[in-house]
């Protein structure tokens, strides 16, 4: 099965690399800590994502994905993945926005509820990869594939119609790792949350390159109104907070509870 990568800004790009870590910042946690004590002040819900996770659970969640690699590209990261998942164990309604290889989808449905519904956007049809997905699901479950952009109206009605008068539990936002695609997808999906739902955007402090602003930079101007939280692989969850350093950054979970949303709790947006 041939799948190329269907957002140009999901190719790592060149960057110029103006500051590198060296081994004394790196050993005061650099380039994520060490950082000011309010930022680990977080909610409370957040405490099951805090244990880092285990060698052997990361070796049992890669190889889980082994059936779904597609050809020379990488393992994803998961370490930051399986922290921030724990707090969706037997959610029921979820939807993921760029479902590449389909091996994230098939890692949260053993996870999920038993009946759960599983709907993935994409823009590249993959039928082979949407069989293998549904061979992996608990009895009960099913998967929904939107092959369209996330941002458009067809995509956006074909998730109304999947869901009908339910709600999403959570919504991981992994696909045009543009700002301005993180947010188009944080602002269209949103009504389709259920107030006590989650968001969560991967690689969420890549700041883009020479053509791209990236998704930190989204979810900085979403930070001056809701507030996000960050899970990567190593460190206690913390407040956001863009990278200080120039190096490309990779990974890292942002999570955003539906509850905290402005809006929902009638404040001016």
């Amino acid at each position: 099965m041939e799948t190329e990568i269907a957002y140009p800004s999901q190719f790592v790009q060149p960057s110029r690399k103006i500051e590198t870590l060296n081994p004394a910042d790196h050993a005061v946690g650099a380039p994520f800590a060490p950082l000011p004590r309010s930022f680990y002040l977080v909610d409370p819900r957040l405490d099951v994502a805090q244990p880092v996770a285990t060698e052997q659970e990361i070796a049992d969640t890669v190889s889980s994905r082994a059936k779904f690699r597609v050809g020379e590209y990488g393992d994803p990261y998961v370490a930051d993945v399986l922290r921030a998942f724990r707090m969706l164990r037997g959610k029921k309604f979820y939807l993921e926005i760029g479902i590449f290889d389909r091996g994230n989808l098939a890692y949260i449905s053993s996870l999920l509820d038993p009946d759960a519904v599983l709907i993935g956007i994409d823009v590249q049809d993959d039928p082979e990869r949407d069989a293998l997905l549904r061979a992996s699901l608990k009895p009960g479950q099913t998967f929904h594939a939107v092959i369209a952009s996330s941002r458009t109206p067809d995509a956006v009605n074909a998730v109304r119609e999947i869901l009908g008068s339910n709600k999403l539990d959570a919504v991981f936002i992994d696909g045009d790792h543009t700002a301005y695609g993180a947010l188009a997808d944080y602002a269209l999906y949103e009504e389709f949350v259920a107030n006590d739902g989650i968001f969560l955007f991967h690689d969420s402090v890549w700041e883009g390159d020479e053509m791209h602003k990236g998704v930190c930079d989204a979810l900085d101007e979403i930070s001056r109104v809701d507030t996000i939280y960050l899970i990567d692989g190593a460190n206690p969850v913390r407040r956001f907070c863009r990278p200080l350093w120039r190096d490309s950054l990779w990974g890292v979970v942002g999570v955003v509870f539906a509850s905290d949303q402005k809006w929902r709790i009638g404040l001016p947006r």
